[in-house]
């Protein structure tokens, strides 16, 4: 693990307002004379005339809404008109499939592209390093010492960046604001020209993951980000180049995520409520994972993967291939 231990933290915390995405679902969307209609959405927004769900406003993806009604829990429950009525639980695994869907139909050939680099650095000798501010940081985690996972993939890891370490929570969203912290952390990371750094951010507009993608290209780094580009372009950048991660990195990733992160809406509460940032970087970054194992195993490379140490002979096998690959592994 790559840790930097000495900072200076400066500014002020300020929230971003919640917002938010789409359904997938075909069900029944109530129309505004009170009678069903089916509609099939493939991924798409859907768009209703009277309760249930509704298109978003100018330039916003559609919310997943209660239908004016108070939430009910249960599979299978009706309205008084007969119509199927969806449980919060059932509306947030509809708009994780729609969005796990997109990436299925959207994403895949920058995945493989940047599946490419990583594997040209594994085969080259060369590391990967890995980096996220606040809950960013936590799909990197889900990649380093991984049961099935790379065992080349490092995290960078600075005090205050965290989703919670160290407290307060709020460290967080000050830290990544901070201008000159990323090339400080990259000048105390051993990182060296053909390595590979991924970059978690769902805006990309603070200046940390900013910074420390265009200084990393300067040093010879090919940069993977993994960003939405509808949250990154409705937002302006607070780094003081005015640039965004998508704009400097080699590689984008978009994972789809909509503006706000939150996914539902419920009558009684005002805001928008359970994101899917967690779920869809995860499932990128694994996605990056799968596609690098293939592209190696086509160059007819062994990639070095880790086994659960909870299985037997897990815990034996993970000593010798990192043992094995000890010269570029910075997390023990």
């Amino acid at each position: 693990m790559v840790s930097i231990s000495s900072l200076t933290l400066t500014r002020s915390i300020r929230h971003l307002p919640g917002s938010i995405v789409t359904q997938r679902r075909a069900d029944r969307v109530p129309s505004e004379h009170g009678s069903g209609r089916r509609v099939k959405t493939q991924g798409r927004d859907v768009a209703s005339t009277g309760g249930g769900w509704h298109s978003g406003r100018a330039g916003f993806p559609a919310v997943v809404r209660s239908s004016g009604r108070p939430a009910r829990l249960e599979s299978g429950a009706t309205d008084e008109r007969g119509a199927d009525v969806e449980s919060l639980a059932e509306r947030y695994l509809d708009a994780v499939a729609a969005q796990l869907g997109r990436l299925r139909d959207e994403e895949l050939p920058a995945i493989g592209a940047a599946a490419e680099a990583l594997a040209d650095a594994a085969a080259g000798g060369h590391r990967i390093f890995a980096f996220g501010c606040g809950h960013s940081s936590l799909p990197v985690y889900d990649l380093v010492y991984r049961a099935g996972g790379l065992a080349l993939i490092n995290p960078i890891v600075v005090p205050g960046t965290g989703a919670t370490d160290p407290p307060p929570a709020t460290l967080s969203t000050a830290v990544e604001r901070l201008p000159g912290l990323a090339t400080a952390v990259l000048d105390n990371t051993p990182v060296q020209s053909g390595d590979v750094l991924i970059l978690v951010s769902l805006t990309g507009r603070n200046a940390v993951p900013v910074e420390m993608a265009r200084v990393a290209g300067e040093r010879g780094l090919t940069v993977v980000a993994v960003t939405s580009r509808e949250c990154s372009e409705a937002a302006p950048s607070r780094d003081p180049s005015g640039l965004k991660l998508a704009e400097v990195a080699h590689h984008v990733l978009d994972c789809k995520v909509g503006i706000g992160d939150a996914v539902l809406d419920a009558d009684g509460l005002p805001q928008r409520f359970s994101p899917t940032s967690g779920v869809l970087g995860a499932a990128v970054l694994q996605l990056l994972v799968a596609s690098t194992v293939e592209v190696l195993l086509g160059r007819g490379l062994t990639p070095p993967m880790l086994m659960s140490a909870n299985v037997d002979g897990g815990q034996e096998w993970n000593a010798r291939v990192l043992a094995e690959n000890a010269d570029r592994i910075f997390y023990l």
